[in-house]
């Protein structure tokens, strides 16, 4: 990782011959036939740090249209790591803002430091006196600030939705 291009070949190319042996036709082909057309110089995602990303288009919401007649709705949170692969733990933080303004915290899950994508679902209960009408849900990637990265601006996301309430009530008895 981090290494330039002409050195993961040389490597490559060592790697087949002392794991195959020299004498093998096939393997000594192989190595023969790697071949870089460019910069042996070049680095790529020669990131010093992970960067976690999350999202607008990142964050799901299942069904489709979200009502109080449904009970539950599923959220499923891809999170991204746009920087350099680690497995460090990380914890992602799922906030449900209620359509009162009430927050409650829907998940704090640690989970392994994704080398590039990994997803969080959560379930959500639906209660049709508190969740009727604008929504949000918050998605924070280490909401302590534990994990050093090459930029924290890309590690929360707020999005909003809509639970309609579509069950008959009666107004008199």
């Amino acid at each position: 990782y981090g290494q330039s291009l002409g050195n993961i070949i040389k490597t490559s190319m060592k790697n087949v011959i002392n794991t195959y042996g020299s004498i093998d036709y096939v393997a000594q082909a192989h190595a023969e036939q790697i071949n870089l057309q460019g910069d042996p110089a070049l680095q790529l995602n020669a990131a010093a740090l992970p960067d976690y990303l999350v999202s607008d288009s990142l964050i799901t919401f299942s069904p489709g249209v979200i009502s109080t007649a449904n009970n539950t709705m599923t959220i499923t949170t891809r999170i991204l790591n746009i920087g350099k692969g680690v497995t460090d733990s990380i914890t992602v933080l799922i906030q449900h803002e209620r359509a009162d303004g009430s927050v409650v915290t829907l998940s704090s899950a640690k989970i392994k430091g994704p080398l590039y994508e990994d997803s969080v679902i959560t379930t959500l209960n639906l209660n049709p006196l508190k969740d009727t009408g604008l929504n949000q849900i918050i998605v924070t990637i280490d909401p302590n600030n534990l994990v050093q990265e090459l930029s924290k601006t890309n590690n929360s996301f707020t999005k909003t939705f809509t639970v309609v309430n579509n069950q008959i009530q009666p107004v008199w008895p």
